[in-house]
C-alpha cells in the first residue's frame, strides 16, 4: 500500500496498535529481566509475601497438576469396573438418584453457558474491534481525529498493560512451580535424614524389621508344610496308596529271621525222666 492510496482514503487505516507481536515482546523481555533482577536481588530486598505468594502458587498449581492425574487413572479404572443392573428400589433410593444426577446435570449445563458465553463475547469484541476501525476511518480529518487518536493511545496502553501482565504471571508460575518441588525436595530430605540419625526411630525400624523377618519365616514354613503334605498327597494318588500309611518294609531272603524251631525229646529219654522223678519223690523206709 503507497502513501498516496493512504492519502486518498482509498482503503481502510491499518487497525490501532493494541496487541501486537512486538508489544508482547517487549513485555515478556521486561519482565523476564524484573524477574532475574528479584530473583538475584540481595537480602536485604526479599520480599515474605511475595516468596509466600509464589510457594503457595506453585503447590496448588502442582498439586491439581497431580490430582488431576490421578484422578484420570481413577476414572479409568472404574470405568472398566461392572455397572450394577439392578433398577433402583424404594423412594428414598429414587431421590437420592435423583439429586444426584441434577448436580452432575448442572454441572455440564453450567459449563455449556460458559463457554457460550465466552464464544459470545469474544464475537463480540472482534464486531467492538471492526465498528471502531471504520468509525475511525470515517472520522479521519474531522475534529473527531484528535479523539480517535487519544482512544488509540488509551487502548495501546492498556493493552500493553495486559501483555505485561500476561508475560509477568507467566514468570511468577514458573518460578512458583520449581519453588514448590524445590520446598518438597527439601522437606523429604531433611525428614528423611531426622528417620536416620534419630535412634528412637532407627530401633521402632530395627525391632519392626526383626518382627516382619519372623512373621516371613512362619508364613516361609507354613508354605513350606503345606507343599510337602500336597507332595506327599500327590505321591500318595499316583501310587494309589491311602495317605498316612506308611509303606511296609522290603523282605529279603538274606535278611529275614528263621522260623522257631521246636526239638522235642525222644520216648526213651522220657520215659527215663518220669521214673527218676518219681523215684524222688516216694520216702524210703528205715530197714531196723
Amino acid at each position: 500500500m503507497s502513501e498516496s492510496e493512504q492519502a486518498n482514503g482509498s482503503t481502510p487505516p491499518a487497525q490501532p496498535r493494541s496487541s501486537t507481536d512486538d508489544a508482547v515482546v517487549d513485555a515478556v523481555v521486561d519482565a523476564v529481566a524484573d524477574a532475574v533482577a528479584d530473583a538475584g536481588a540481595p537480602n536485604d530486598r526479599f520480599d515474605t509475601n511475595r516468596a509466600l505468594m509464589r510457594l503457595l502458587l506453585g503447590g496448588m498449581l502442582v498439586g491439581a497438576d497431580e490430582l488431576r492425574a490421578r484422578l484420570w487413572r481413577w476414572e479409568l479404572a472404574s470405568r472398566s469396573a461392572a455397572y450394577q443392573a439392578t433398577a433402583p428400589q424404594g423412594s428414598s433410593t429414587w431421590l437420592r438418584y435423583a439429586l444426584v444426577g441434577m448436580a452432575f446435570e448442572t454441572e455440564s449445563r453450567m459449563r455449556r453457558g460458559f463457554s457460550r458465553m465466552l464464544a459470545r463475547f469474544e464475537r463480540l469484541a472482534d464486531e467492538t474491534n471492526g465498528a471502531y476501525t471504520r468509525f475511525a476511518y470515517a472520522v479521519r480529518g474531522t475534529p473527531l481525529d484528535d479523539a480517535v487518536r487519544y482512544l488509540d493511545d488509551v487502548f495501546y496502553r492498556a493493552s500493553r498493560t495486559v501483555d505485561e501482565w500476561v508475560a509477568h504471571g507467566w514468570i511468577e508460575e514458573q518460578q512458583g512451580r520449581r519453588m514448590a518441588e524445590q520446598a518438597t525436595v527439601s522437606v523429604m530430605d531433611e525428614l528423611l535424614d531426622y528417620m536416620a540419625h534419630n535412634p528412637e526411630v532407627r530401633r521402632l525400624i530395627e525391632e519392626q524389621g526383626m518382627s516382619m523377618a519372623e512373621a516371613t519365616a512362619d508364613d516361609v514354613h507354613e508354605r513350606m508344610a503345606s507343599a510337602d503334605q500336597w507332595i506327599e498327597r500327590l505321591a500318595h494318588n499316583l501310587l494309589r496308596r491311602p495317605a498316612g500309611e506308611k509303606p511296609e518294609a522290603p523282605t529279603s531272603s538274606a535278611s529275614a529271621s528263621p522260623p522257631a524251631v521246636t526239638v522235642e525229646p525222644p520216648p526213651a529219654a522220657a520215659s527215663t525222666r518220669k521214673r527218676a522223678e518219681k523215684a524222688a519223690a516216694t520216702p524210703t523206709s528205715d530197714p531196723g
